[in-house]
């Protein structure tokens, strides 16, 4: 198994590109780690655009929710993506920037559809305590449906996340290979790393 150090940051970033357009993409889904405030948080968020010229990635969160605390308090986070399949692993790291009722929300809200809105109008907010089992939108019909998708915006908020370093890991039984790559001058720098 041979790949250039410079492959695999291509390779790498279309296989990301991939998993922002296309549903059921093993990266579609990635576990970010946050922290702030003593505090280390995770969670599964969908990956919604890629730019590979700009080492730039987007997700959505309520802005109400815990990673956005921590990412208000300290705006380091750390990505994990795994693809089974290829049995290939990514870790991304970088530094975040908040988005919420700017024109960088309002374009991504706009191409929501409304069951992409609704996850946004729950009432009370993410991880608020409840005594019984309920998603927070039971308030929601067609008379308060208007009202909610105020709501649901003011709730809405884009992060977007400026990548600094990307770990490679791609596992096989002929020889597993990882590497280790830091963005300098909009360059990629890597190392190989033993496995």
């Amino acid at each position: 198994m041979h790949i250039s150090l410079t492959n695999i940051v291509i390779n790498s970033w279309e296989s990301l590109e991939k998993g922002s357009l296309q549903p059921g993409h093993p990266f579609r889904n990635m576990v970010i780690s946050t922290q702030g405030d003593g505090n280390i948080g995770m969670a599964t968020v969908i990956l919604r655009a890629v730019s590979a010229h700009d080492s730039l990635l987007i997700f959505y969160t309520d802005v109400r929710s815990n990673k956005v605390f921590n990412l208000q308090n300290n705006n380091s986070i750390s990505m994990l993506l795994y693809s089974d399949a290829d049995k290939l692993q990514l870790i991304l790291k970088g530094n975040t920037t908040l988005h919420n009722q700017d024109e960088v929300t309002a374009g991504h809200w706009a191409a929501l559809t409304n069951q992409g809105k609704r996850s946004y109008m729950a009432h009370p907010a993410p991880s608020s305590k409840i005594n019984d089992p309920a998603d927070g939108l039971e308030y929601i019909n067609d008379d308060t449906w208007n009202d909610a998708l105020i709501t649901g915006y003011q709730n809405f908020a884009v992060i977007k996340v400026a990548v600094n370093l990307m770990e490679y890991l791609k596992l096989n039984q002929t020889g597993h290979r990882r590497a280790s790559f830091n963005l300098i001058k909009n360059n990629w720098m890597g190392s190989w790393l033993v496995p």
